[in-house]
This record gives C-alpha cells, sequence and structure tokens, in this order.
C-alpha cells in the first residue's frame, strides 16, 4: 500500500515507525498537529464550445469575439488584478487585467507583438512615444501615469528575481 506523506502524517501521529527518516523528520518540524487531507471530486461538463475545439487559443478567441462575455472578462480581469497583484499598485499589467484584456486582445488592438506587450509588462522596456500613446489609449489610461506604472513594474520584478 502507497500512501503519500500526507496520509502517512494521519498514521504517524499513532506509529511513526513505518516512516522513513526524511518522513519522520518532515513531521517532526511540521509539529505534532493533525493533518487534513481533503478530497474533492470535479466532474467536467462539456460544452457544445468545448466539444468544438481542440486548441485553447481557438476557444478563448471564440470567447473573446462574442461581445456578452466582455462583462465576463472585465469582472474576472479585476478579480485577478486584486487578488493576485493588489499590492504591487497601478501597473501595466493590473490595468490590461482591470480592462478585462489579454496580452494578445492588447496587442491586437494596439498593432504590437503577443510577445512584446510580454516584455513590456515584465521588464517595463522603453517603448518609443508612438507605443506609448497606443498602449494608453487601448487601456484608457493616462500618458502621464505609464511611466510611473511601468517603472513600478520594474521594481516589482527586480525584487522578486532571487
Amino acid at each position: 500500500m502507497t500512501m503519500n506523506l500526507a496520509t502517512k502524517s494521519q498514521f504517524a501521529l499513532q506509529d511513526r515507525t513505518q516512516l522513513s527518516t526524511t518522513e519522520q523528520s518532515t513531521i517532526a518540524q511540521a509539529g505534532s498537529s493533525a493533518f487534513t487531507v481533503t478530497a474533492i471530486e470535479v466532474k467536467l461538463v462539456s460544452s457544445s464550445l468545448a466539444t468544438a475545439h481542440t486548441d485553447f487559443d481557438d476557444f478563448m478567441t471564440e470567447l473573446e469575439a462574442d461581445s456578452s462575455n466582455s462583462d465576463s472578462f472585465i469582472k474576472a480581469g479585476n478579480w485577478i488584478a486584486e487578488t493576485f497583484y493588489g499590492e504591487d499598485g497601478l501597473t501595466l499589467k493590473t490595468a490590461r487585467l482591470r480592462r478585462g484584456l489579454s496580452q494578445k486582445q492588447l496587442a491586437e488592438m494596439t498593432g504590437l507583438t503577443q510577445p512584446y506587450i510580454s516584455t513590456i509588462e515584465k521588464n517595463g522596456a522603453d517603448v518609443l512615444l508612438s507605443t506609448a500613446n497606443k498602449i494608453c489609449i487601448a487601456l484608457d489610461i493616462p500618458l502621464e501615469n505609464l511611466t510611473s506604472m511601468m517603472e513600478r513594474q520594474r521594481n516589482i520584478n527586480i525584487k522578486d528575481k532571487p
């Protein structure tokens, strides 16, 4: 019978002799509190859209093309911006997410490429004034805010590097 460490940990509270030295050490470091193992069952329901697509990008393109989905994308983007990047403040990435746009969509709106949008977001890369203006128009942000947004993202990325 094979058990993962979390499952073994439940039994280890009663009998540690069944565990390896490494497992005993890991449990000792975690303390003597009981572990909870939660199992969930997920049933996927196929939609007509999902069964019609085998490529995720094609599926997303179809969803994004339907204007009735735009409010949902904006809500989802706001949730992502707040949940995962809330501490970052206003950056190019959070501005894009709050508009409910993917990097690909922003690239299409500005005539840029998705990899270039990614580079700007990650590195705060220097951009031409015409490029900055296109981005600001697409995201509905003032041009004077873009420099500080990119600088903030650059500082976040430098801080996060090991």
